[in-house]
C-alpha cells in the first residue's frame, strides 16, 4: 500500500539590502511583513537573510549562493540588483531541478553565477524566485520560474483610468502633474488608458520644483474647468500637492489618484480636502486584515506597502512551493494578482476606494476580503484553501 506524500517544507533565502544601505528602511519594512505572515503560519518555514550585493557581480553571486541551498529566492530588492539579474548573460545560467513531494520536477532557477553544466535540465525547468521589483525598460524576458511581485505605480495609473471610464464613458479629463519623472510618467500612463472616440484629456503640468503649487496657478483653475468642460479630474501628484488641488476646485468634481496621493487610513489625522476621492492603492492600505493589522505601522504609506509586499512575498512563497507550474490566482495584501511561473508574468488589481476622513469605503464591485466585517484574503486558486 503506498502512503500519502508528505508536504515539502521550502527553504527561504531573503536576499535584501545590508543595513548600512540607503534602502535600509525599504528593507526593514519588506523584512517586517514578511516575518509576520511566518509568525501566522501553523507551518513556519526555514529562512535565511541574505545580503543582496552592492553591485552587478556581487549581487549575481549572492543569488548563486542562495540558490544553492534554499528552494525558493525572495529578492533583490534594489532596483540596480535587479538589473544586474536582468541583464545576466544567459550563456552563464545553470539549471536544476527539485522535487516536490509526489516525485513531480519544478522548475528551478537560472543560476547566473556558473557556466553551463552537460546534462543539466532542460530550459523549461527553473528555480522559484519572486523579485521584490520590477525589472527595468528594455530588459530581456525574465527565465521561467521568476516572478516579477514590484509595486508599479503605472499599473495604478491604468487602473484608475479604466475605473474612470467606467463611472465616465463620455466626458473630458483634466489630467494634473507636477514636474517629477514619475509623475509625467503616471500622467502619461493615465491619459493612454483613458483617452476614446468618447473621452477627452487635457493634461495640466504643474511647476512642483520646490513641492509646493503656487497660489495664482491655484485659482486661476475653477475658470478653466469650467472653460474646458471637464467632467473629472486625474492626480498625478504627492498628497500635499493634491490636498491643495482639491481645496482649490472643491470637492464637487469627480476626482481620481493612485497610491501617490493616499494619505493613509488614519481617523485621528484626516484630510478633509481629500474626501470623496477615488484612490486606487494596495489593500493594505484601503481594507487592512485583522491578522497583521497591528505588527506594524511604520506612519509611512510607501514603508506600510513594502510591510504588505513582504508579507505576499512570503504567502506566496508557501503557497507556490509545491504547486504545479501554472496559473494561480491569489488575493493578497497588495492586491489580486494572477501569477504565470512559466511566463514570468503577474497581473495586479489594486483595491480601489473612497476616501472619508481617513478611512476608506470600497467602490462598487471592490473586494472586501480582510475586512473586520469579511472573510479573510485566500487563494481563489483552491477554493476554500486559506493561505498560510
Amino acid at each position: 500500500m503506498t502512503s500519502a506524500p508528505q508536504s515539502v517544507t521550502p527553504r527561504i533565502a531573503l536576499l535584501l539590502p545590508p543595513g548600512s544601505d540607503a534602502l535600509a528602511e525599504a528593507a526593514d519594512a519588506v523584512k517586517s511583513g514578511f516575518l509576520a505572515a511566518r509568525e501566522h503560519d501553523p507551518a513556519p518555514a526555514p529562512y535565511d537573510v541574505l545580503d543582496e550585493g552592492h553591485d552587478a557581480a556581487t549581487t549575481r553571486a549572492a543569488v548563486a549562493t542562495a540558490a544553492a541551498s534554499h528552494d525558493i529566492l525572495i529578492g533583490p530588492l534594489s532596483r540596480s540588483a535587479i538589473a544586474a539579474l536582468a541583464s545576466a548573460p544567459a550563456t552563464r545560467e545553470v539549471r536544476a531541478l527539485r522535487s516536490t513531494s509526489d516525485g513531480r520536477a519544478t522548475e528551478a532557477l537560472p543560476d547566473p553565477g556558473h557556466a553551463p553544466v552537460p546534462g543539466s535540465a532542460p530550459p523549461t525547468a527553473g528555480r522559484l524566485h519572486i523579485l521584490l521589483n520590477t525589472p527595468p525598460a528594455g530588459s530581456q524576458r525574465l527565465p521561467p520560474g521568476t516572478i516579477p511581485l514590484g509595486l508599479v505605480l503605472e499599473d495604478e495609473g491604468r487602473q484608475a483610468a479604466n475605473w474612470a471610464s467606467s463611472d465616465q464613458p463620455i466626458g473630458k479629463a483634466l489630467v494634473v502633474t507636477g514636474t517629477d519623472r514619475w509623475q509625467i510618467r503616471l500622467a502619461d500612463t493615465f491619459t493612454a488608458a483613458w483617452r476614446a472616440p468618447t473621452r477627452k484629456a487635457l493634461r495640466l503640468k504643474l511647476d512642483t520644483s520646490y513641492s509646493l503649487i503656487s497660489d495664482s496657478t491655484l485659482n486661476e483653475l475653477p475658470a478653466l474647468l469650467k472653460a474646458e468642460h471637464i467632467t473629472l479630474i486625474f492626480a498625478a501628484l504627492n498628497r500635499d500637492q493634491a490636498r491643495d488641488l482639491r481645496r482649490a476646485v472643491g470637492t464637487q468634481m469627480p476626482f481620481y489618484g493612485t497610491s501617490s496621493l493616499n494619505p493613509g487610513p488614519d481617523p485621528f489625522l484626516p484630510t478633509p480636502e481629500l474626501n470623496g476621492a477615488r484612490i486606487v492603492d494596495v489593500p493594505w492600505q484601503t481594507t487592512p486584515p485583522t491578522d497583521l493589522k497591528h505588527s506594524y505601522y511604520s506612519g509611512q504609506t510607501d514603508l506600510d506597502r513594502l510591510y504588505a509586499l513582504g508579507a505576499d512575498a512570503y504567502r506566496l512563497a508557501k503557497l507556490l512551493a509545491t504547486r504545479p507550474p501554472e496559473p494561480v490566482n491569489y488575493d493578497g495584501l497588495t492586491g489580486h494578482l494572477v501569477i504565470s511561473p512559466t511566463q514570468a508574468t503577474v497581473e495586479r488589481t489594486e483595491a480601489q476606494a473612497v476616501y472619508h476622513m481617513g478611512t476608506f469605503q470600497p467602490a462598487t464591485g471592490a473586494s472586501t476580503c480582510g475586512t473586520a466585517t469579511a472573510a479573510p484574503c485566500r487563494n481563489t486558486a483552491t477554493p476554500g484553501n486559506n493561505t498560510p
